[in-house]
């Protein structure tokens, strides 16, 4: 939950940093990675966290939070502990170190 609370604080970063030319499918793909899961089947949200990961021009706090939305809406566990670790890696805030963990533990055990 601290980590959907966090994306929001983002969220306008984000919005400003998307080329113009891929601006709608990065929109959509963003809306869909941070706010399908739960929502829309857990291949969708997969699928556009994926693009935004494979899209991402570094690897930085914004990318870490999509990998974060993939290990929450994926099936496959292998790919969520990594996902998980890549996280850890990525996102440096100490607020959301138990969160991180607690994502680690679920997936990776």
């Amino acid at each position: 939950m601290k980590i959907i609370i966090a994306i929001a604080a983002i969220s306008s970063v984000v919005a400003f940093t998307a080329p113009a030319m891929a601006e709608d499918k990065l929109v959509e793909n963003y809306s869909i990675c941070m706010g399908g899961a739960g929502k829309l089947p857990g291949e969708t949200v997969t699928a556009a966290c994926t693009y935004l990961i494979d899209e991402a021009a570094v690897e930085n706090e914004v990318t870490g939070y999509f990998y974060a939305m993939r290990a929450i809406a994926n099936s496959d566990r292998s790919q969520n502990c990594s996902d998980a670790l890549k996280v850890k890696q990525l996102i440096t805030d100490p607020k959301l170190t138990d969160t991180i963990e607690g994502l680690i533990s679920t997936n990776c055990s």
